[in-house]
């Protein structure tokens, strides 16, 4: 277990991703390769800027914290590469709650690289219920499908379908499925707690199914 205090600053800023997708790769570009050190860095689509009110383009949120002379230099340094909007850092919170009631939730891992190449055209995607989040540093692609119907029934279908797991796009070892509807684990990945021994833990120690709902199948 490791403590960190909390910082004397802790400020977080979004910046609109518009343009064309050159323009949005130019940019992404900047901010990533860039000396900055931020506490947390997310490309969000248009779909997931919507749901938190960040306005109707991709945008990058970008979190900066210690002491006030080092946020502020970094603060100044971002101001010469893009355009910022200061934002509550309440608004994490709301990002994380974003698959809170989703149905579905996929994760991609790859190299850091292959995201910062690709970034702008995975966030041209702006399909209705579906939200992307790319952390570029970490090489993370994390795919929420919106709860109550927001994309129609059949999305979490289509998104598992969609993923090339063989061809030239992301390799199977790279995609992890952590919350799928029972009836699409068995058509896209059989569940590792699928046996009988786990399913009675699971049923003794949460017979309400409290925890973790959805995650690696019911």
């Amino acid at each position: 277990l490791r403590l960190y205090a909390l910082p004397s600053a802790d400020r977080t800023f979004a910046i609109a991703l518009s343009g064309s997708e050159k323009e949005i790769a130019s940019l992404v570009r900047a901010i990533v390769v860039s000396p900055l050190t931020p506490y947390a860095l997310q490309l969000l689509n248009p779909p997931a800027a919507r749901s938190l009110g960040l306005g109707e383009h991709s945008v990058c949120l970008i979190r900066f914290g210690g002491n006030d002379a080092v946020v502020r230099s970094q603060v100044n340094a971002l101001s010469h590469i893009a355009r910022l909007e200061e934002e509550e850092s309440a608004i994490w919170t709301r990002l994380r709650q974003l698959d809170g009631g989703a149905h579905t939730t996929i994760r991609i891992v790859s190299m850091p690289l292959r995201f910062l190449a690709t970034s702008a055209r995975i966030l041209a995607d702006d399909i209705p219920g579906i939200y992307t989040c790319i952390d570029p540093h970490r090489g993370v692609l994390r795919i929420v499908v919106g709860a109550g119907g927001e994309n129609g029934d059949g999305g979490a279908a289509a998104i598992g379908e969609s993923i090339d797991f063989h061809g030239g796009g992301i390799g199977s070892s790279e995609v992890i499925f952590e919350k799928l509807p029972p009836e699409v684990w068995s058509s896209v990945s059989p569940s590792v707690v699928s046996d009988g021994l786990s399913q009675g833990v699971k049923r003794a120690f949460d017979p309400h199914n409290i925890l973790n709902p959805g995650i690696l199948g019911d």
